[in-house]
């Protein structure tokens, strides 16, 4: 994949200058076939440890294929494919939104807000199918163990998953604000916003739902020192219901669905004026990145976390001092450790990579006319 990647970099200047753009194109399919392969293939292991193939007295007897292929392994596959377009999606939206930031000129700005317009329509159309995979996950979890899936809903994941409602609100949340700062630079875009601003109202209801727990402490029932307190009044605990849970996410879903189609229409019907895209624009969509690249990593954590003391569940048993599960403090600090170190190595990617490119532009064309070679006529 890392050497079909760097041909699928380099030889665009020699294709397109050939006028064989195709064979680029097949090579960022080919591209995306190792990719898909190596995502598949790292999720076997994965789902191997968290729901070996039953009965698991016959698993030393079992093909290599038959350990790969568990009943969560394809439900994973779905969930990460489209949690990994999501993030190649808002990755062109941080691009777009540095380079529009660090732009001086006109043309730059136009070409890097329509680059975060593109990035946006990517992550937001990816986007909104990801919870219904995360419940095709999680209903294979609970028909393999419920137990599992009692750890992560009701148990010592529950704070960690409400961390996870609460992210994942507030991304859908933004994803909406930024379409709505967007069509602001379209013509007759206008005619969209009282239903928009009704949707707005919906998403922070839902959201509110999608977040609610039961309970505020990390066990299925309040253990010593704990205070009965931090319980929802029984007139409200049908807020912590998964049917709540669901009707909320169907409608942020829904919602943010509708408005990315008025979205869409609005840039067909109309002109878009890029480069006069609102100030807040490009930070949300900063935003949108960074928090992308946080919740991929906190739903791996989620993900490893659901095995208990277990290396393979209920097949090898870990005794080592580390296997409890970390406090939600400790799990967010590494999580966020980890995620800032990859967003900085990042931003520095892309400051060496467009950056400098374009100071040699600019340091040639302020270079003296005769120093220029000049092609035979």
């Amino acid at each position: 994949e890392t050497i079909v990647m760097y041909i699928y970099v380099y030889s665009w200047d020699p294709l397109n200058k050939n006028n064989k753009k195709g064979r680029h194109i097949v090579l960022g399919v080919i591209l995306n076939v190792f990719g898909l392969s190596l995502l598949c293939a790292l999720d076997g292991p994965a789902t191997f440890m968290q729901t070996p193939p039953t009965p698991l007295e016959d698993l030393l007897n079992i093909s290599e294929w038959n350990r790969i292929a568990t009943s969560t392994w394809m439900p994973l596959n779905y969930h990460r494919l489209v949690g990994n377009g999501t993030f190649g999606g808002y990755m062109v939206c941080i691009i777009g939104a540095y380079m529009y930031l660090w732009s001086d000129k006109r043309e730059e700005k136009e070409y890097y807000d329509w680059v975060g317009y593109i990035g946006n329509l990517i992550g937001v159309g990816i986007m909104i199918p990801l919870p219904a995979m995360g419940y095709i996950f999680v209903r294979e979890i609970y028909q393999y163990d419920a137990t599992i899936g009692m750890y992560i809903m009701s148990d010592r994941e529950s704070m960690f998953m409400l961390v996870q409602g609460l992210l994942v609100g507030t991304m859908f949340s933004a994803s909406n604000i930024y379409m709505w700062v967007s069509m602001k630079r379209i013509d007759n875009a206008q005619r969209f916003f009282p239903a928009m601003k009704f949707g707005f109202i919906l998403i922070i209801m839902a959201a509110c739902i999608w977040f609610t727990p039961r309970r505020f402490f990390a066990t299925m029932m309040p253990e010593p020192g704990m205070d009965n307190t931090m319980v929802l009044p029984d007139n409200l605990a049908f807020l912590a219901l998964m049917i709540s849970k669901n009707t909320a996410a169907f409608t942020l879903v829904t919602v943010t669905f509708i408005n990315y189609i008025f979205y869409t229409i609005a840039t067909k019907t109309g002109k878009v004026h890029y480069g006069k895209i609102n100030p807040l624009g490009p930070y949300v969509l900063i935003f949108l990145g960074f928090s992308d690249i946080w919740l991929m990593s906190w739903m791996g954590t989620i993900r490893e976390l659901s095995r208990m003391n277990w290396h393979i569940y209920k097949v090898f048993k870990d005794v080592t001092p580390e296997k409890f599960t970390p406090s939600l403090a400790e799990s967010g600090f590494h999580v966020t450790t980890i995620v800032w170190t990859f967003f900085i190595i990042m931003t520095g990617i892309i400051w060496l990579g467009i950056k400098y490119p374009k100071s040699k532009k600019t340091s040639e064309s302020h270079a003296p006319a005769q120093a220029a070679p000049q092609m035979a006529e």
